[in-house]
């Protein structure tokens, strides 16, 4: 048999009381037909009154034109079929069509319509379609996050039909192969959490797989689903208060959970969490419905770092910070050991963030109009050191984790129904920098900015700690950098990558549009961009010495910062301009060394001083680290082609050049000023 592939998508409905359906189809004479089933289920629509007649079709040959489908009565919790089903027929020889639901809404009896050729039977039925099919069998995925709304996406059904058809379409009945795991949760019994919310529950089985990818052979009506996965996380979305009784049900592959070594079931509250241990004493059969029930006041609580059967650990969480409530933005400053959220349907620093004339898109390469995203899951992708942070969940449309207290930088994707990045955000693990107002300069500006680096934990010149992170002008997101002075070692991240993947950018992959796909993909080219783009920091106007100017959405820097103007560093010599005369220059380096300056930053030549290590960059020709003789510090400022403004100087300590151009592929620091 060939391989067919097959799209699958929607959710089945269930509940009722099933009937006789099968014998009076009989009865009354219903032209049905066999088939091989995908069928794809869409949210609720009212239900249809009778059962509507479709013509009978006589002459076909090999063509159908019309089936008919019954779910199985049998099942415990029976579905039933809706607006918009459809049902993928496939013979033995991989021909296959798709017929859409015509009649029977609401009940476990539909007609479907639809024209496909098929050479003859048998003809096999699984419910819902599988995306792969080989030969006869079916490589399926029961989700391993569920929630009330997608329990029952995946709850299948099979079937075999081995008659030859002619005028009369054959009666095919459908046998549940999946199982429904109900479960109940009291902690009624302490009042102590009756303020509490739940978000989510987790089921884990040692040894035992009921859940995730897995196979079926479909010639084999007795064949059992084989499953990969053990842990099953169930959300909800709104939390439930810990009050009230907590009820819910998951589909999962028929298993026998009584002979695992070690079940648990962990439930995370808004400051709890509760790790029960307890084997299920039923088995979990095909078609059934099973329960499981955990009191809060039947177990005994242990202090055991692994609770025994029988037993519960409850653990007090983090005290919780709101990194968003202050505002949008796509770096989020985190200070001490917490729980920590954000708002991740709100993506950079919000609409405001737009430029109407700035040619803005979103992760799909569309105009951008909204700063307004659903994402539907969440995602570390790299952070360094190790340890920093843990347990990155999405709930109630924000980003959850807890951080560890050390310092640090880290990076949070959000991902579509598709597994697409939507967006990503810095995760920047540091005591809350300070600010340092310079003087006035000849331009007449007055910048007030942070004492450190984007993405430094120190401003003080101990070592690498004061480098910060490093950025290709207009992006959002940080490329991670070396981590010590005068290296090229790249650093030893971890998360979903474990080092910076370096691509030559083209027409497809030199666009905004992959960059927010790819947040950690440093783009090796003169201008990252294949086309370049003056607004995406803002300041399209990159001579105008101005102050004045809008945040965008693609400005990486924290909640009322922004990248800074062309002018920022001017007091970096006496005159405003590059110069190599040592007299003119308002830095002073450290002694016996040159990994940096510091800057005179009140007043010329003397006063208070602020550091400016030379902590390198990404080269533009080459995708690699370089700690050469020079040292970049990026403006909001676009020049000519495809560079833009910075600051650099030279670790030979004889130029200064505030005012320098360079090329905007090269990812290089920044700091922060206040807007």
């Amino acid at each position: 048999m060939k391989t067919t592939r097959l799209k699958t998508g929607g959710q089945p409905a269930s509940g009722g009381t099933p009937g006789n359906a099968i014998e009076s189809m009989r009865n009354a004479g219903v032209n049905i037909i066999v088939l091989f089933v995908g069928i794809i289920l869409i949210a609720c629509s009212s239900v249809e009154d009778g059962f509507e007649k479709i013509p009978d079709t006589t002459g076909y040959g090999n063509t159908m034109l019309q089936l008919s489908a019954v779910t199985d009565p049998e099942s415990s919790n029976q579905i039933f079929w809706r607006a918009g089903d459809k049902i993928n027929v496939v013979d033995e020889t991989g021909n296959s069509g798709i017929y859409e639901v015509a009649a029977g809404i609401g009940t476990n009896i539909g007609e479907f319509k639809g024209q496909s050729e098929f050479d003859g039977s048998p003809l096999v039925a699984m419910y819902p379609a599988s995306s792969y099919i080989e030969g006869e069998t079916v490589h399926f995925s029961i989700p391993s996050f569920q929630s009330k709304d997608s329990y029952n996406d995946c709850r299948m059904m099979v079937a075999k039909y081995s008659d030859s058809y002619d005028e009369h379409v054959p009666l095919f009945e459908f046998s549940e192969k999946t199982a429904i795991l109900e479960m109940a949760f009291d902690f009624t019994s302490n009042a102590e959490y009756e303020d509490e919310n739940v978000y989510s529950i987790e089921v884990y089985s040692e040894d035992i797989n009921f859940i995730g990818d897995g196979i079926l052979d479909i010639s084999n009506a007795d064949a059992r689903l084989e499953c990969m996965g053990n842990q099953l996380t169930y959300s909800f979305s709104p939390s439930i208060p810990m009050a009230q009784a907590i009820d819910f049900s998951a589909t999962i592959a028929p298993c026998d959970m009584t002979q695992s070594q070690k079940v648990t079931y962990t439930v995370k509250s808004d400051t709890y969490t509760f790790v029960f241990r307890k084997k299920p004493d039923v088995i979990f059969g095909e078609k059934s419905v099973s329960k499981i029930n955990i009191k809060l006041d039947e177990f005994v609580v242990t202090d055991a770092e692994v609770p025994a059967e029988g037993e519960v650990k409850i653990t007090r969480e983090l005290p919780a910070i709101d990194l968003s409530a202050d505002g949008p933005s796509n770096c989020y400053i985190v200070d001490r050991e917490a729980r920590c959220s954000f708002d991740a349907t709100i993506i950079g620093n919000g609409d405001e963030g737009i430029i109407p004339d700035g040619n803005f898109v979103d992760y799909l390469g569309r105009a951008l109009t909204s700063s307004s995203i659903t994402p539907a899951s969440a995602e570390m992708l790299w952070q360094y050191p190790d340890g920093l942070i843990s347990d990155v969940i999405l709930t109630d449309g924000r980003v959850n984790f807890n951080s560890s207290g050390k310092e640090g930088n880290a990076v949070i994707a959000v991902y579509d129904e598709s597994g697409i990045i939507m967006w990503s955000w810095h995760i920047w693990l540091t005591d809350k920098p300070a600010d340092e107002t310079y003087m006035e300069n000849k331009y007449g500006n007055v910048w007030t900015f942070m004492d450190r680096n984007l993405g430094a934990t120190s401003a003080v010149d101990d070592g690498s700690d004061s480098y910060g992170l490093v950025y290709q002008w207009g992006r959002k997101d940080p490329i991670p950098c070396a981590r010590e002075f005068n290296s090229i070692t790249e650093p030893e991240i971890s998360g979903k990558y474990n080092e910076v993947p370096i691509v030559t950018p083209d027409v497809s992959t030199g666009t905004i549009q992959y960059a927010i796909q790819n947040p950690v993909t440093y783009l090796m080219r003169a201008d990252w961009l294949m086309e370049s783009n003056d607004y995406l920091w803002g300041n399209p106007d990159g001579d105008n010495m101005t102050t004045t100017w809008q945040k965008t959405i693609y400005d990486p820097c924290p909640h009322g910062y922004k990248v800074p103007g062309k002018d920022a560093w001017s007091i970096f010599t006496v005159t405003g301009e590059n110069t190599t005369d040592a007299g003119s220059h308002n830095v002073v380096p450290p002694a016996g060394t040159k990994r940096g300056y510091y800057l005179y930053y009140k007043e010329y030549g003397t006063g208070l001083q602020t550091w400016y290590p030379t902590n390198g960059s990404r080269n533009y020709r080459t995708g690699g680290l370089t700690r050469g003789s020079w040292w970049y510090y990026w403006t909001s400022a676009p020049s000519a082609g495809t560079q833009a403004w910075c600051m650099t100087f030279k670790n030979d300590w004889k130029e200064v050049d505030p005012l320098y151009e360079f090329q905007r592929g090269n990812a290089n620091t920044t700091r922060c000023v206040r807007e």
